[in-house]
């Protein structure tokens, strides 16, 4: 430890108040370090200035603090002359991050926070939302699940606001695989998506009993399918309208069957929803 001591000054001190510092987190003791570290040295650099442990290489190493001219703040542990291990970070724009440090990115378990009062909490990779975390929104709505370069992907639940909520496959932020909508006004849809909407087979239930299974494209049926209408007769649930047959952009169109609860039957080709 005494080597340390040629190296005390790193900087010639402006004024006695200079290693005088407030912490704003409480990832360590400021003060206990300035006194008891042999390490404890302070760097000047052109837009900031660095309090803290410096090694024999005069690159910081252990616990300290830098504060920009631009307001921005990291209070922390470095190794290798980088933000490692754990630390906090003010950044000039008001949002913060705390959790784990690797070669200078948040890497590991953290917590990033917006000055607007958006949250994310979870796992972190090379400064990118990575694996599994929780996103807040400021208007109530959130996701939880899995991520991938800063963006929903794999496995997430996203509840809005307005009570709507989606459980299952993501892709760069859209509903993509397979999955189910459960809305609040009571329609319920499960199957597959592509960019955020039905697309492959799936099943639309409507709050009001009617129901669609069969084939949709991007939001639309397109294919085959086959749709029910709820039993104007509760007590006769096996009487209900029905069209079993080909859709094209969300109308009839092409070869298919109607029944009527009367008991009336069509089979033919429909264009635009019309026979």
């Amino acid at each position: 430890m005494k080597e340390y001591a040629k190296f005390k000054k790193v900087v010639e001190y402006e004024s006695e108040t200079i290693e005088l510092y407030e912490m704003i987190s409480e990832e360590f003791d400021y003060e206990e370090l300035r006194k008891n570290s042999a390490m404890f040295n302070i760097k000047q650099y052109k837009d900031s200035i660095y309090r803290g442990e410096i090694n024999k290489k005069r690159k910081r190493e252990g616990q300290g603090v830098i504060v920009y001219e631009a307001g921005r703040i990291y209070e922390g542990t470095w190794a290798g002359d980088k933000r490692s291990g754990r630390g906090y970070e003010l950044f000039s724009n008001g949002n913060t991050y705390q959790g784990a440090y690797e070669a200078g990115k948040a890497h590991g378990k953290g917590t990033y926070s917006w000055r607007n009062g958006e949250v994310y909490d979870g796992e972190w990779e090379k400064g990118q939302k990575q694996g599994y975390g929780v996103w807040n929104g400021i208007q109530g709505d959130s996701y939880i699940g899995q991520w991938v370069d800063s963006r929903a992907e794999g496995y997430g639940v996203h509840t809005w606001v307005d009570g709507d909520r989606y459980e299952g496959e993501w892709k760069k932020c859209l509903r993509d695989g397979n999955g189910t909508d459960f809305f609040a006004n009571g329609d319920l849809y499960v199957g597959q998506y592509q960019e955020g909407r039905p697309h492959g087979f799936g099943q639309y239930k409507w709050a009001n009993g009617n129901s669609y299974t069969g084939d949709f494209h991007l939001g639309q049926k397109h294919g085959q399918g086959k749709w029910k209408k709820a039993p104007s007769d509760i007590s006769n649930k096996n009487n209900f309208n029905q069209f079993e047959g080909h859709y094209e952009m969300d109308k009839k169109h092409g070869f298919g069957e109607f029944l009527w609860e009367s008991g009336n039957r069509y089979q033919g080709n429909y264009h635009a929803d019309e026979r």
